[in-house]
C-alpha cells in the first residue's frame, strides 16, 4: 500500500501526540480475527474501526466521522435532519448514523449498508453524484 514502515524502540513515547492512532495492516482473514478481540476490549480507553479491508484502526474515544461530522454540524447550526453522508465503509457507520439522509454506495460494505437509508450506485459509477441528484432534485 505504499505506505513506509517505521520501527521505534519507544513506541509509548513514539506516539505521545495529542492524536495518537495506530493502524493495524495486514491480510483481511488476520484482521478479521483480530477485530473482534480489539473490539471487545473498547471503551472509555480507546474506539477501534476498519477503514478498509485490511487496515484496523485504534483511536481515542469520540474519534470518528461521525462525531466530527457532530460538532461540525452543531459549530454551524446545522441539524442532523439537514445533512446527507455518502460512505463505502465501517469507518463511515456513525458518520451514517447521525445523518439526516444517511448514504451508502453499492460497494460498500454491509454493515455499513444495514445503516443506510439509502443505497447508491458504486462509488466508480458516479454513486456520489447520483445520491446527490437523488436528495436534491
Amino acid at each position: 500500500n505504499d505506505y513506509e514502515l517505521v520501527i521505534v524502540e519507544d513506541f509509548a513515547a513514539f506516539i505521545d501526540k495529542d492524536y495518537p492512532k495506530l493502524m493495524l495492516v495486514g491480510t483481511k482473514a488476520l484482521l478479521d480475527d483480530l477485530d473482534p478481540k480489539v473490539t471487545a476490549f473498547r471503551g472509555e480507553m480507546y474506539h477501534s474501526f476498519r477503514s478498509h479491508g485490511f487496515f484496523l484502526e485504534i483511536v481515542a474515544p469520540g474519534v470518528s466521522k461521525g462525531e466530527t461530522l457532530m460538532h461540525y454540524c452543531r459549530e454551524q447550526g446545522i441539524l442532523a435532519e439537514e445533512v446527507m453522508a455518502v460512505g463505502d465503509n465501517a469507518n463511515d457507520i456513525e458518520m451514517i448514523d447521525f445523518a439526516g439522509y444517511g448514504v451508502a454506495v453499492d460497494n460498500a460494505v454491509i454493515a455499513l449498508k444495514a445503516k443506510a437509508k439509502y443505497i447508491t450506485h458504486h462509488h466508480n459509477e458516479d454513486g456520489f453524484a447520483e445520491a446527490v441528484r437523488h436528495f436534491i432534485p
